[in-house]
């Protein structure tokens, strides 16, 4: 059987990779209606308190770390032990992971269908 590598510890069957895609997708698509499964109210709010350049930067500066978390929360099987893990990193690296996360929901929606959270 094929395994695709994601990271130096991470390594999935093709099967596991596309219920991953699949989970993913499930996600953004529960993001756009305003339900967002991986990250708690808390979360949001504390990530949104802070500048949007502010957050931005702090984007960009974690990319490569956020890139590493995403591809380890592949690793957790259910949606609570991927926002567990979330929940357990650093809060700069949440707020990262957070800020892009809405940024890649508001990239996916028509302006028309943009939920205002």
């Amino acid at each position: 059987m094929d395994k695709i590598k994601f990271d130096e510890d991470v390594i999935l069957g093709i099967e596991e990779t596309l219920a991953e895609i699949s989970k993913f997708h499930f996600i953004l698509e529960e993001g756009q209606k305003g339900l967002h499964i991986l990250f708690s109210p808390e979360m949001i709010r504390e990530t949104f308190s802070s500048q949007s350049q502010d957050l931005s930067d702090m984007f960009h500066d974690h990319l490569e770390e956020i890139n590493k978390v995403i591809n380890e929360s592949f690793q957790f099987e259910t949606i609570e032990e991927k926002r567990n893990y979330f929940a357990s990193l650093s809060k700069d690296l949440q707020k990262a992971l957070v800020y892009g996360y809405f940024q890649l929901i508001d990239g996916q929606s028509i302006p028309e269908e943009r939920t205002f959270h």
